[in-house]
C-alpha cells in the first residue's frame, strides 16, 4: 500500500479550528507556507511571525525534520502560536 502524502488536521488558530488537507512528508518551514497561503485564501489573518505547535503529541519539533517522522496523521491538531504567547 502507499503511503500517504497529505493528511487531513485540524489547525487551531485564535478561538477557530479549520480543518485542512496538508502534505505530511514537508518541514516546518514549508509547512508554515502551505498554511499561510491556505488561511489568507480563506481570508483568515496570520500572524508575521508565528510557531507551530504539534497538539495532543509532548514532542519538540525541529525544521530539519520532516512532520511525517512525527507520526503526523489523520486527525492531529496544528496550533499556530505567536512568538509572543511561548514566553
Amino acid at each position: 500500500m502507499a503511503k500517504e502524502i497529505q493528511v487531513n488536521v485540524e489547525v487551531k488558530i485564535g478561538n477557530r479550528v479549520i480543518d485542512l488537507r496538508v502534505p505530511n512528508m514537508v518541514r516546518i518551514p514549508h509547512m508554515k507556507r502551505v498554511l499561510v497561503d491556505a488561511l489568507q485564501m480563506m481570508r483568515i489573518p496570520v500572524p508575521a511571525d508565528f510557531d507551530l505547535l504539534l497538539n495532543d503529541k509532548p514532542i519538540e519539533m525541529f525544521d530539519t525534520i520532516v512532520f511525517d517522522d512525527y507520526a503526523f496523521g489523520d486527525g492531529d491538531q496544528l496550533e499556530i502560536i505567536t512568538k509572543e504567547s511561548k514566553e
